[in-house]
């Protein structure tokens, strides 16, 4: 289905000076049929970098959106939350994404906020350390809160690690293309995070 959409992509590179890179985002499971068809994509699509997510995850034998977890009860709610963390250590240990986004998406939905979450995040945050992969901060927080994801608890983790951090706005409107850079710079500047181009990811 993206494959007009590259081939797209590619006509305005070869008629431009701008150094256009393509990118895919995935969402893991564990699947053969998934990896048969993502190994599939991968090679007709050929993607310049792909951005691991998790947008959602399996619980209760049910495929659940990470946007949907509110509606559950609180004891569900927990359980779905540790589901998430797990599936981003998960992304990291991969090995088939160059950065990792949003990895603290439930905060959206001012979920998983409070300070007993922060062994699990810290977990995590040693996981993705050890797998040496960035992790992106995200403007389009910007749009719900006065803060991009990911959160100063995490982002602090981050900074003490020493993970790399990539700036990302997360654009679904051409009106989205960069913006909130500048805040977010400012952000990142307050941890001492180190802070690299996608150049360097690649």
């Amino acid at each position: 289905n993206f494959q007009e959409h590259y081939e797209h992509l590619e006509r305005i590179a070869a008629e431009s000076s701008i150094n256009i890179l393509r990118g895919m985002e995935l969402d893991l499971f564990d699947s053969k049929r998934w990896y048969n068809g993502y190994a599939h994509t991968v090679k007709i699509l050929n993607p310049d970098y792909i951005i691991g997510a998790a947008h959602l995850i399996e619980y209760g034998g049910k495929l659940c959106n990470i946007h949907d977890i509110k509606k559950a009860s609180a004891d569900d709610q927990d359980k779905m939350l540790q589901a998430y963390w797990k599936k981003v250590q998960w992304l990291a240990k991969s090995g088939l994404c160059n950065f990792l986004a949003h990895i603290d998406l439930p905060a959206r939905q001012n979920l998983g906020t409070d300070e007993k979450w922060t062994e699990l995040e810290q977990e995590t945050i040693d996981v993705i350390a050890n797998s040496k992969i960035p992790v992106e901060i995200n403007t389009a927080l910007y749009k719900y809160a006065d803060r991009p994801h990911p959160s100063s608890r995490i982002m602090q983790m981050c900074a003490d690690k020493q993970i790399p951090m990539i700036l990302s706005d997360d654009a679904h409107h051409t009106s989205h293309v960069c913006k909130y850079f500048d805040e977010a710079k400012k952000y990142a500047d307050r941890f001492g995070v180190n802070l690299v181009g996608l150049d360097k990811v690649l």
